[in-house]
Order: C-alpha cells, then structure tokens, then sequence
C-alpha cells in the first residue's frame, strides 16, 4: 500500500487541484481527472457544489474535503494502479515514472514499457509483461523509460506546436523522478 501512496503523492504534485484551461484538451480538470472524460466520477458533484458556494480558481485544492479526497484517491487506484498491475510489479525505480506516465499518457506509456522489455506492446500489462520486467534491472529500466517519455512528450509537440507552452512543464515533471 505504501507504494500506492508515494506514486500518487508524486503524481498529484503535477496533476495540482482545480483547472478549466480551454487549451487543454481534457477541458475542465480537477487532480488530473477531466470532466470531458470522466463525467461520471463522483467528486464532480462535489466540485459542483463547491463553486457554487465558493467559487474556484485555477491551481486551487479543496482542502480537508475528506469524501473528494477518496474520491479521487479511489479514481487513482482503479483507474491507474489497478490497470497497470503495479502490485506484480518489483521495481521501485521505474514504478512512480511508470505511474506518472499511464497517468499523464495511458496506454502510450505501457506500450513503451513492453517494447522495452521485449514483450509485443499491446498496452495490457498481464503476466508475460510482469515476468519480463520483474527480471530486468529496475535502475536500467527506469533510465530507458524516462527517455521514452521525453521522447513522447517532444513528439507530441512537433505534431502539434499549440502543445508547446505546456513542454516545459511536462519536462520538469519527468526530470523530478530521480
């Protein structure tokens, strides 16, 4: 469980509270979950009813809501945890890196992983993935999936120059896993 929580302890760091910035192709977004693609999740009524009374602003967390913060640790768990295996998985270099990327980039980041562990990149992590990247070295692992990651995130931005302003950001928060 530990592991858990410092992955999504790093991950919140850069997802932050509240954002409704019209270029972000998520849209409205509160902790990394946007509304545009996640318009079920249960902390949106919560969220709601929170303007309502007080307003939010960009960047802002509602603190000391304990139901919004299960909310979105729950989300967090079934959606990114629980989807990548990560308790099969050994290594405790590569794993917040790998947590952060399925979080910020889905399925592009299990696919790199796979590749590079030699299994055929198809995205679901299940137990041919786990015995091939439970046998490589954690620290070589972690070293080679930062680099795709930075690779990922500068092609994303020669595609797609309005993705620019947001590169810088994108890099400081990769470069944070040490």
């Amino acid at each position: 469980m530990w592991r858990f929580e410092y992955c999504i302890g790093n991950t919140l760091k850069w997802e932050g509270g509240y954002s409704n910035d019209t270029a972000d192709r998520g849209g409205e977004t509160y902790c990394g979950i946007s509304r545009k693609y996640n318009p079920d999740w249960a902390g949106w009524k919560v969220i709601d009813a929170y303007k309502r009374v007080h307003g939010l602003e960009r960047g802002e967390v509602v603190a000391g809501n304990k139901l919004l913060n299960e909310c979105v640790t729950d989300y967090y768990k079934a959606q990114y945890w629980n989807s990548i295996n990560a308790e099969a998985l050994l290594g405790e270099y590569f794993l917040p890196l790998l947590f952060d990327w399925y979080v910020h980039s889905g399925a592009v980041a299990t696919k790199a992983l796979q590749a590079l562990v030699g299994v055929k990149p198809d995205g679901n992590i299940g137990p041919k993935t786990i015995a091939a990247i439970n046998a490589v070295d954690d620290k070589l692992l972690f070293t080679q999936l930062k680099e795709r990651r930075i690779m990922f995130l500068k092609a994303i931005v020669q595609r797609d120059p309005t993705q620019g302003k947001y590169i810088n950001g994108w890099l400081r928060r990769v470069n944070s896993f040490t």
